[in-house]
This record gives structure tokens, sequence and C-alpha cells, in this order.
């Protein structure tokens, strides 16, 4: 007898709506992607230049890409487009959580790789401008 506990959905209530959450699923991997990639770029593109990323960039990112977060949320959810269209702002934020935490594994490759990296750029940097200043 198998007790393992089935992880592949859960659900979250927004707006007075559950909403069911499924885990990336290599059948969903071609649209997760197309999705999630541009803004992935985009937030390197930031990062990259500022050495950072402003709330306001952040917003504005999010803004810009609505509509490839909202084909992200209809392919990992049992909702339609329309419904999340409707949301408020701050709902289908909620709603983005709960996708980037349910399937946090794909997720933190496809973003915190390259924040990790621009750290160990920025660690780089720092210990060559103080060698330099020991010398």
């Amino acid at each position: 007898m198998n007790d393992t506990k089935d992880n592949s959905t859960t659900s979250i209530e927004v707006a007075g709506e559950v909403i069911e959450i499924k885990r990336v699923k290599m059948r969903d991997l071609t649209e997760v992607t197309r999705a999630f990639q541009p803004f992935v770029k985009e937030f390197e593109r930031i990062v990259k230049a500022n050495n950072s990323i402003a709330n306001s960039d952040l917003l504005a990112l999010v803004g810009n890409f609505a509509d490839e977060t909202v084909m992200l949320a209809t392919v990992l959810t049992d909702k339609p487009g329309e419904f999340y269209r409707e949301l408020e702002p701050l709902d289908f934020l909620k709603v983005m959580q709960a996708l980037v935490s349910h399937s946090g594994d794909f997720f933190l490759t496809q973003i915190f790789t390259p924040l990790l990296s621009l750290g160990e750029q920025l660690s780089t940097l720092g210990m060559t401008a103080y060698s330099n200043s020991q010398k």
C-alpha cells in the first residue's frame, strides 16, 4: 500500500472562488515556458543593468507581462483567462504567489539561479575591488 500523499494539486480561495493549482508537468512545459520566459529575461536584463530591481521596475514588469502571467495561471489552474482578467491586481498576485509556491522548484531554477549568479558576480567584484584597494 502506498501512503504517499498526492501533492500534485493544491487549492486556494481568491475573490470567493476556489482555485485548483497544479504543479508544472512536462505536458505543460511548452506553454509555461512561453508564458514565463519573457518575464524572466526582462527581469534578468533589469537586474544586470542596475544590479538590483526597484519596486517601480518590478511593478512595471508585472504590468508589461500581464497577458503572459494570465496565460501561466490559466495553464496551471482550473480557471479560464477571463476569470483572471477580472480579478483585482492584489487578488491576482495571491494566485501568482500560490503558483510559484506550489511549483517552487521549477520557478526557483528559473528566477533564483540568475539571481545567485548576480550575487556571485557582485561578490567577485567586491573582492577584486577590496584586493586592489589594499595594494
